[in-house]
Parts: structure tokens; C-alpha cells; sequence
């Protein structure tokens, strides 16, 4: 199949449209029997038809138009068809078959297409969609190239279509960071058909007036620690990385629930600080997960999906009755952030994923890394339906000089076991499964948790996918999936699993096996080697089939990555990098040349990191010459960093030695303080609902005076804003400080007191921007929940108005326990005021029940304070 003939038509007024042509050869399609019908199977085909209908593949074609476009019509018109020798008998689409289930009856053909005298489908248009990924608008066009006449048994392949897309350019694109920008773009060059028309139809790009993160690690309290060598590790090779935890998120933004709260903050960070990559850095318990409502025939699933995270626009439950990702609801699955997970719950597992990610990145070994292992399993042996199936689709497209083993129906998991051990970067365990294994349908283990647990293939960790039931379904207590991921003298660097049933469609190759093939092409045959990426595009090849179809849905939203979604998969041995530039620089500002080899080639396309601390954290990429020339300004004297990174290249690192230079000056945050004066609860806390005014003190640490400058600021929490947001600073002599009082801050009535809302300043003086990000304390730091034992009962008063758990944050409170030792207990209950008949204060109810209530508003924390009776 090939993509070709661009042609740009006229542009009228805010008005435009292009056209894209489609080539498909005979020689793609194959064609087999099954029970007396014809089978016809095609490449990137898939059957989207309801059963009964003739099983005629469709192709998804994914174009890139302009940002701005609202597109108002799509064509598809047959250019070049051809009838196919012979007469067929076109099977009629299966029922799909959940991969843990037998085999299903055949469906008999529908008579209202099977009796008819016309071809089918009517025309060469199944579907189209539009979508956003990271900014850049996206049409996702299904192509119906093949036509089949019933009565005389034609079927005829249209060899060249033309589709042809027209819009209204009147919508307003998000404008992204330049690195933000480039990165989307680099990702989204194997997904669409016309990657030449990226770059002319990005989102604009616009510097922020924020520090951008580059990398987000979204963690529980207790891991910070450990994550902090992680973050600079990843910030030193050029992505700045920060980490927020769950309780930070919590309460400081909005939302219904924890997952919400997560994704607003991943959002804000999106549109406002240039946000990439994403890391959910914790099992379930600890980042929970967005469960959507899927309907595939009589299976009713709520799928864990992490794309939920990913793909950021709309709300996934546009309806409000707080069921997710229902047909009704507005998704697109299209990512707008790359997000993996690391499911894990315990320190030793932090240190086993931070060790494994620096090992397979700099320090593999060889000779795994062109290696595969697919063994396999029956999956429906009554209809001839084998794993081995998408085993053949995947070797086939492996690079030359990759080598496949294959395990047929083997004796036992320990077999595949013994196998691993000996290093595959490839691992595709095929069967059926659950959360502890993957399994043959008559009845051998091919592989187990107990395997996956104290396998020893150190240096050599495997990227494992499935196609099983089950096996990635991190809701249970450590899946498969996890323990292959958190082994700790071996295992895997990535996995791909299903977290609730794979499906199939025997005879033709089925969704889960589809999605499967996709990660694999985009990864060794388009060339994107992005861990997080790789896997985003092989599922966006069918979101336009998954926003109207309900298997693709359930398959596309259950395959959850586990790895860090940065991670650069090797495609051959690496050879080292060497990087070369002056050992010592001065402070202030200046270009530091770096200079790139792999011994004595110089290197062109590497990514150069210099980094310092908050001082310096500049990138760039080399030339032709191998040279990169960075624009730094380090303020205080102390080490600077340089990393070299490339794709099949081990990475280089030295530090530069950073000495006095010119006297200059060097201002830094000296400290904040905020005064209620004047506020209704003139208490000295800046309560919600309150406007403060903000003391900024800023002192000049370096050898020459300041001669001052306009500060500005900017409240970063949600429901902080910055009323008065700037005023003047005026001179610092070097070692002294200075403040202004000219500025005020408001929190918004609903911001959770004793929560630390975040405010960027940003003071212009002295020829650059210093910057400085600090917190104040909203309201008193008190409690949302307390515990109350009355001796008969015990039960949890929150500060929201409920009585039990606190409905917003499950993980307080004890319920409502009467007598007190009982093991079962009342969840939530409520306050309830009044002072008429129709005027009830409440928690819970309103009239509507997929509307929030918020009769309630908590502007305040529990005190401790004694009973006061009578």
C-alpha cells in the first residue's frame, strides 16, 4: 500500500481543503478458505463491519491538516479499480471472541447485504473522525478498498483512491513550547500519511512566561527521595524533569476524584509549562487509574485505561454521570502526552526501576539487542486459530540481521523461562491468559508470575507484549505485567499488556493482535524508537475505528504501557559516543561549543544537554560537523554537565569546570510573607476567599550591585491569582536585599485550606530574567478528616460536610462503625442544615444526580477542640 500524489488545492477566504492519494497492489491482499468462504485479509486492514456483514477489511489513513481546521467534509473516490479473477464467497464478520472464552458459533450472513443485487460496501467511505495530538489537528479517514457484488461473486480492488478533506480554518490551536512543538512533531511523522506537511501545518509556538517541564514523575510522598536522582538523570540528558506527588495534586487542584485532580494537573502543565512525558510512578493504589465503560455484544467492561492521562482534551464524561469513556462521551485517544507507568509500591522497587532504566541506557549488553522470542499457545484449536499467527506478521517485519526463535506449543513455562534467561529484546508470550499468566488453550503454562519473578537476564531486559486476557490488569495484587517489569535481577524494561480481555476475530486476525503488530511496526519499521511514543502510535493507527467502533475502543484503551515513556529503544549494538569541549568556562553568559564523535567520525543529530543546576539547562543538537553550540549562563562557580545522547549510541558525559568570570550581579529569592489586613478574618492566614497583599524579597548574591527592576508574578496553583502582579525593586547592593510590598495575591473560596499554593516570580533586571518559584500557605494547616470514638461507635468527621470516608479522597477516614469493632461499616453519610421547608443545606443531594453538589464549600480545617455541652 502506498501514499502519494499530494495535491493542495485553492485556499478561499478562511476556507481550504487537500487532497491525498492512496495506492493498494494486488500483492497485498491474501486470501484463504474457512468453512466454505473466502477470507480476504489486507496489511493495515481491519474488520470494522457489525457481524453477518461481509468481512472486507477497511484501512485507516491518518492525515495531518492545519491546526486551525474545522473540517466540514471528507471524500473518498475511486481513481483506479480493478475486478479480481474468479468469484467469490466473502465470510461474513465473526463475532469477536474475548481471547479467555471458546470459540464462538459462525455468524450466518445478513440477508439485507447477501441478498441484495448491489456491491458492498456502497462506497469507498467507512468512516472518517477528526482528533488533536498535541496540538496538531488530525482526520482519521477508514478507506473501504475492496467492493464485492453478492449475487455474481465479484469483487473488485479500487488500486488508487483519492481522498479529499475540506474545512474552515476558524478554531483557535493551543500554542505550544518550540521543544514541545518539535517533539510532537518528530512523533507524529510515522502515524500520518503526508508527514511532509507537519512542519507547514503545525500549532504556533510560543516561549512561556513559566519554567517548563520537559518530564513529570507523578509519585507518592514516601518515593520523592528516591526519585530525585531519577529527575536529574533524566533532566542531565536534556529533559527537565520534575516530580509531584499525589498528595501535592490532591489539594491543590480540582476535580471529582484523585484520577481527575491528576489529569487537570497534567493538562495545566501541558498548556502551560511545555509539558511531554509523563510518569505514573506507582501501582493503583498509590496513582490510580481511570476505569471506562466499554460494551463489546453481551461483555460489559470497565477497562483501567492510562490513556486517560494521555489524551487530555475534553473531559471523557461529557454527559456527567460519572461513567468514563462511554460512546457518548467526547474522547479523540489521541495522545497529547506521552505517558508510561511504573506499578510499583515499595522502595526496593523504585531502586530496581531506576537501576534497570540506567543499565538498559547505558550499559547493555550487545548481544540481545537483535534478538526475539515468541512462544506460543492454541488459542481456539476447534477453528485452527493459533498464536503463532501474529507471530509470523511480527517476524516478518523484523530488521535484517534480527534473529526469531519460536516456541510452538511448548512443554512448560520453565522451557520459555530457561529461554528468557538467555536475553531477547523482544518477548511476546502468546495465549491465552489472566493476571498471573499466559496460558495454551489445551492447557500448558507458557509463562507465569512465578517465572517472570526471579528471572536473571541482567543487562539484557526484554521489551515483552500480549495479546492475552488479563495479564497487564495492575488493579489486582502485582499482575504479570508488574512483577516483569519490578524484577529485580532481570526481567523487563517495558511491557505491554491487556488489563482486561483480549479479543480476537478467528479467522481474520483481530484487534489485540492488530495493536500488537502496530507497536512493533512503528518501532523497527517507521523508526520510532521512543519508548512512549512507539507505543502511542501503534495505537493511533485505529483511534478513528475506536470512536465508532466498541471492540477497537475496548482494545485500544486496555494495551497500558508500563516503562518510562522516554526511553530510547535499541534497534542494533551501540557504538560509544565521546564528547569534547573546554574544561573550564566562566560565570555569565556565553557559547559553549561541544563537539560530538564516535571515536573519530564527528556525529551529526546528537542531542547535547549542558546543565547546572537552576543556573543552566540549555540543548542542542549537532551539525554536520558534530558540533553544537550552546548559549549558556551559569551564575555561580561549581561543575556544569554535559551529556551527548543519540539513537544506537551509548552516551557521553564529562563536566566543565565553571570559574569566577566578570563581576555581575546575581539575584535569588530571599523569602515571601503575606498580610490579611483589611480582610473581613483579620487573622494573619490568608484564608480562602481572601486578598493579601505579598511581601517579595529578593537578595543579590553576587560581586556587583543590582540596579534593580520590575518583578512579576503569577499564582501556578489553581484559584490563585495574582491581582496586582507587578511592581518595582529598586537597587541591591551586592550582599544586601530588598522588597516590595506592591503586590497582591487572591485565593479563590474553594482553594483546600492548608494547602501551599505555588507562585512564579519573574524579576527583569539588569539585562536578563531571573526567575524564582515559591509557596504560601492558604487557610489553617489543619486536617480535612478526624477521628471520633465515642466509645460505642468511632466514625470520621471531614471538613467537607460528610460523615464516614471523605468522598473526595477515599484514603480518609474509617466510615461509620456502630458498635466500634465491627469488621462492616456505614461509607459516607452527611450534614444536613435547614431553615425552611424547601431549603436544605446538604452534601450529597441536588436536583439533578449527575451534578456535583456544592452547598458545601469547605473554607476551613477541623480543629482540635474540647466538647462543649449544655
Amino acid at each position: 500500500m502506498k501514499f502519494c500524489a499530494l495535491v493542495l488545492l485553492p485556499l478561499l477566504a478562511l476556507a481550504g481543503s487537500y487532497s491525498h492519494d492512496v495506492t493498494i497492489s494486488e500483492a497485498e491482499l491474501s486470501f484463504s478458505r474457512f468453512e466454505g468462504w473466502d477470507v480476504v485479509e489486507l496489511g493495515r486492514g481491519i474488520l470494522t463491519a457489525a457481524p453477518g456483514r461481509p468481512a472486507l477489511p477497511v484501512v485507516p489513513v491518518t492525515l495531518v491538516v492545519p491546526a486551525g481546521a474545522r473540517v466540514t467534509s471528507v471524500e473518498v473516490t475511486a481513481l483506479e479499480s480493478k475486478a479480481l479473477t474468479g468469484g467469490f464467497r466473502i465470510a461474513p464478520t465473526p463475532e469477536p471472541h474475548p481471547l479467555s472464552k471458546p470459540a464462538r458459533p459462525p455468524v450466518p450472513p445478513d440477508p439485507a447485504v447477501y441478498d441484495a443485487p448491489g456491491s458492498w460496501p456502497p462506497g469507498p467511505l467507512a468512516d472518517w473522525r477528526t482528533g488533536n495530538a498535541t496540538g496538531f489537528r488530525l482526520v482519521a479517514v477508514q478507506v473501504s478498498p475492496l467492493a464485492w457484488r453478492p449475487a455474481d461473486g465479484r469483487l473488485t480492488l479500487h488500486r488508487r483512491l483519492r481522498i479529499t478533506v475540506r474545512w474552515d480554518d476558524d478554531i483557535s490551536p493551543i500554542a505550544l513550547t518550540p521543544g514541545q512543538r518539535d517533539r510532537a512533531r518528530d512523533g507524529l511523522r510515522t502515524l500520518v500519511a503526508n508527514p511532509e506537511w507537519l512542519r507547514t501545518w503545525s500549532p504556533p509556538a510560543a516561549e512561556r512566561d513559566l519554567p517548563e517541564i520537559d518530564y513529570l514523575i507523578v509519585t507518592g510522598e514516601r518515593f520523592v527521595e528516591s526519585f530525585r536522582p531519577f529527575a536529574d538523570y533524566r533532566t542531565a540528558r536534556g529533559l527537565r524533569a520534575e516530580i509531584r506527588t499525589v498528595e501535592w495534586v490532591s489539594g491543590r487542584y480540582p476535580g471529582r476524584d484523585l484520577q481527575e485532580k491528576t489529569r487537570n494537573m497534567i493538562k495545566d502543565l501541558y498548556e502551560n509549562r511545555g509539558l511531554s512525558y509523563v510518569l505514573l510512578a506507582g501501582d493503583n493504589a498509590i496513582v490510580p487509574c481511570r476505569k471506562i465503560r466499554v460494551r463489546v455484544g453481551g461483555e460489559v467492561g470497565d477497562v483501567p485505561t492510562d490513556l486517560y492521562f494521555a489524551d487530555l482534551d475534553f473531559s471523557w464524561d461529557s454527559n456527567n454521570n460519572n461513567i468514563f469513556g462511554e460512546p457518548e462521551d467526547s474522547v479523540d485517544f489521541y495522545a497529547d502526552v506521552t505517558v508510561g507507568r511504573a506499578s510499583m509500591d515499595n522502595e526496593a522497587e523504585v531502586a530496581s526501576f531506576i537501576s534497570k532504566v540506567m543499565t538498559y541506557e547505558n550499559d547493555p549488553d550487545p548481544g540481545f539487542i537483535t534478538r526475539a522470542l515468541f512462544p506460543s499457545g492454541w488459542l481456539w484449536h476447534s477453528v485452527n486459530y493459533h498464536g503463532r499467527f501474529v507471530h509470523d506478521s511480527v517476524i516478518g517485519i523484523l530488521p535484517q540481521g534480527w534473529t526469531a526463535t519460536q516456541l510452538i506449543n511448548p512443554a512448560s513455562a520453565r522451557v520459555v523461562s530457561d529461554s528468557f534467561n538467555r536475553g531477547y529484546a523482544i518477548f511476546d508470550p502468546c495465549g491465552h491468559g489472566n493476571e498471573t499468566g499466559v496460558y495454551c488453550e489445551t492447557g500448558p503454562s507458557i509463562y507465569t508470575s512465578s517465572y517472570a519473578r526471579s528471572q536473571t537476564n541482567d543487562r539484557r531486559f526484554s521489551v515483552m507484549t500480549s495479546i492475552a486476557c488479563t495479564p497487564g490488569n495492575f488493579e489486582a495484587e502485582d499482575c504479570i505485567a508488574e512483577i516483569a517489569h519490578n524484577a529485580p535481577d532481570g526481567g523487563c524494561i517495558a511491557v505491554k499488556m491487556n488489563s482486561r480481555y483480549g479479543w480476537g476475530t478467528p479467522p481474520s486476525m483481530g484487534p489485540s493482535e492488530k495493536l500488537v503488530i502496530r507497536f512493533y511496526d512503528q518501532w523497527l519499521v517507521e523508526g520510532e524508537n521512543i519508548l512512549g511514543a512507539a507505543h502511542h502510535r501503534g495505537l493511533e493507527v485505529y483511534a478513528g475505528a475506536a470512536l465508532y467502533d466498541q471492540l477497537w475502543r475496548w482494545c485500544m484503551t486496555e494495551f497500558n504501557l508500563f516503562g518510562d515513556p522516554a526511553i530510547d529503544l535499541w534497534t542494533a549494538p551501540p557504538a560509544p559516543l565521546a564528547l569534547a569541549a573546554d574544561s573550564v568556562f566562566p560565570t555569565g553568559a556565553g557559547t559553549l561549543t561541544v563537539r560530538v564523535t564516535d571515536g573519530d567520525a564527528p556525529v551529526s543529530g546528537a542531542l547535547v544537554c549542558a546543565w547546572k543546576g537552576d543556573e543552566v539547562h540549555a540543548t542542542g543538537w549537532t551539525d554536520a560537523s558534530g558540533q553544537a553550540r550552546l548559549a549558556v549562563h551559569p551564575l555561580t562557580t561549581g561543575e556544569l554537565v554535559l551529556t551527548a545522547t543519540g539513537h544506537d549510541l551509548l552516551a557521553a558525559a564529562c563536566t566543565v569546570r565553571v570559574i569566577e568570570g566578570a563581576p555581575e550581579p546575581v539575584l535569588v529569592h530571599a523569602g515571601a510573607d503575606v498580610c490579611d489586613a483589611g480582610q473581613p478574618r483579620e487573622n494573619g492566614i490568608f484564608e480562602p476567599g481572601e486578598t493579601v497583599t505579598l511581601t517579595l524579597a529578593v537578595r543579590n548574591i553576587g560581586r556587583t550591585a543590582s540596579s534593580g527592576g520590575t518583578v512579576l508574578i503569577r499564582g501556578l496553583s489553581p484559584g490563585l491569582v495574582a491581582t496586582d502582579s507587578t511592581a518595582s525593586i529598586g537597587p541591591i547592593a551586592a550582599g544586601d536585599s530588598a522588597a516590595t510590598s506592591d503586590l497582591r495575591l487572591r485565593a479563590a473560596p474553594d482553594i483546600a485550606p492548608g494547602s501551599r499554593a505555588e507562585v512564579y516570580a519573574a524579576l527583569n533586571a539588569d539585562g536578563r530574567t531571573w526567575e524564582f518559584c515559591f509557596d504560601v500557605p492558604v487557610g489553617h494547616p489543619g486536617r480535612v478528616a478526624a477521628e471520633v470514638d465515642t466509645g460505642a461507635c468511632a466514625l470520621t468527621l471531614t471538613a467537607r460536610g460528610n460523615i464516614g470516608f471523605d468522598n473526595e479522597d477515599g484514603r480518609h477516614g474509617r466510615g461509620f462503625r456502630f458498635p466500634k469493632e465491627d469488621t462492616s461499616c456505614l461509607n459516607v453519610a452527611g450534614f444536613t442544615f435547614g431553615n425552611a421547608a424547601d431549603y436544605v443545606a446538604d452534601r450529597f443531594y441536588t436536583l439533578s444526580p449527575f451534578e456535583h453538589d456544592r452547598d458545601w464549600v469547605m473554607t476551613e480545617s477541623l480543629y482540635a477542640e474540647a466538647p462543649r455541652w449544655g
